[in-house]
């Protein structure tokens, strides 16, 4: 087994004291040989050099994309995947930064669930935050991270979404091409600790470990002018509440289609603002915890009594 690793490095000031974890994490769990092929888009002079000089990361300079988030985020991939493929890898597997083996024997593992007819392994709902597949399938099949409009337009497409609602986001073309050839993957559940409240941190199958949505939960908080702020929105929430608990299913209903569908939306912002700041909160909390004591948090997050 000589395993690809693909990670696009967008580091930003809150995030980058992550990356030597990720790395630590990764060249202590990883027993196969195995290189890292990297494409940095944002770091400081710092990162970019601890990137440089890793005997493991081979950086790779891809064609600069005027495209943003997810979109972005597939472009590069695409451009990481045919590298490690060029250079003889039998498995690729993609990471983000803010995701990382929790034990040693993980990639072994990740590789036994893979057979001709289930190319690629994945968390649950397919996401490039640990997706392992197999060179095989990757040359039979030429899987693009996301999809042309034209695929998305098939009937095929539709009853794929209808059959197994996949996360739609980059890594999805992997897994439709594999539907279009009667081919399924396997799928890493959450088996985080019962015990742990906060949402952000994860465990999937005991083996690897994603801190969800890091990207936003850095970001800016949601603009607090009158129509974005928190006591707009709760005023807003318990208008909105009220309404729903007076007027009839059918209303409702109505005035969401048509011209209402607009005042749905002005409804619902608030709200979702509001779960934005919760999901920011948690997500800091839980940040700030694994930098502080990453052994501990693991532990925690594992069900683990004492450390590994």
């Amino acid at each position: 087994m000589d395993l690809g690793i693909v990670v696009l490095y967008y580091l930003t000031e809150q995030t980058e004291p992550l990356l030597p974890l990720h790395l630590r994490k990764i060249d202590r769990n990883t027993r196969v040989p195995f290189a890292i092929y990297g494409c940095v888009t944002q770091a400081s002079a710092g990162a970019r050099t601890v990137l440089e000089t890793h005997p493991r990361i081979r950086l790779r300079e891809c064609p600069r994309t005027d495209l943003t988030g997810y979109e972005e985020h597939a472009h590069y991939l695409d451009h990481l995947v045919s590298a490690a493929i060029e250079e003889g890898a039998t498995h690729v597997v993609t990471l983000h930064v803010d995701s990382f083996p929790v034990r040693p024997d993980w990639a072994e593992t990740l590789a036994g669930r893979l057979s001709d007819q289930c190319p690629f392994v994945t968390l649950e709902g397919l996401h490039t935050a640990c997706m392992m597949f197999t060179r095989e399938f990757y040359l039979r099949c030429r899987p693009p991270f996301l999809l042309s409009d034209a695929e998305t337009h098939r009937p095929e497409y539709r009853r794929y979404l209808r059959e197994q609602s996949p996360f739609q986001h980059s890594g999805i073309g992997y897994g439709f091409r594999a539907y279009l050839e009667g081919l399924t993957g396997s799928f890493m559940r959450d088996s985080t600790a019962a015990a742990e409240e906060n949402p952000c941190g994860r465990i999937y199958d005991d083996l690897v470990f994603h801190l969800k949505g890091a990207v936003r939960i850095v970001s800016r908080p949601p603009d607090e002018s009158v129509l974005g702020g928190s006591a707009y929105a709760a005023l807003v929430t318990a208008a909105a509440t009220a309404a729903r608990a007076v007027l009839p299913p059918s209303v409702l209903r109505a005035i969401r289609r048509g011209v209402g569908r607009a005042i749905g939306r002005l409804l619902d912002e608030p709200r979702r603002q509001l779960r934005l700041r919760r999901n920011q909160k948690q997500g800091r909390a839980m940040l700030g915890d694994l930098l502080a004591d990453p052994e501990a948090v693991l532990a925690r997050l594992r069900g683990r009594a004492t450390r590994d």
